[in-house]
C-alpha cells in the first residue's frame, strides 16, 4: 500500500560506517532543511550517523545526503500531500 507513494525504493543494501550528513543544494533552499542548526558549516556541525539504507530515488528531491552522496532525506509531493523519507 505505501510502496506506491514512497519517493525512494530500498535496494536491500545497508551501509554501516560513520559519516556526516550534508545538506544538498536543494536542501539549502527547502523550508524543511534550510534552517537546520549547524547546517551552515562545512561539514555540518552535527553528530555522526552510522547507518544508511541504500535506495533508488524514484520521485521527489534529495534534501540531505549521506555517505558517498547517497540519499538520506527524500522529500516529495503526492496528490495533495507531502512525503518525507528518512533513510
Amino acid at each position: 500500500p505505501l510502496g506506491g507513494i514512497l519517493p525512494a525504493a530500498p535496494t536491500g543494501n545497508v551501509t554501516e560506517a560513520p559519516y556526516r550528513a550534508e545538506i544538498t543544494e536543494l536542501g539549502r533552499k527547502h523550508p524543511v532543511t534550510r534552517d537546520l542548526p549547524g547546517g551552515d558549516t562545512s561539514p555540518p556541525s552535527w553528530s555522526r550517523w552510522f547507518r544508511l539504507i541504500d535506495t533508488v530515488v524514484t520521485a521527489g528531491d534529495v534534501a540531505l545526503k549521506g555517505e558517498d552522496g547517497k540519499p538520506l532525506l527524500v522529500l516529495a509531493h503526492e496528490n495533495e500531500g507531502r512525503i518525507a523519507m528518512l533513510l
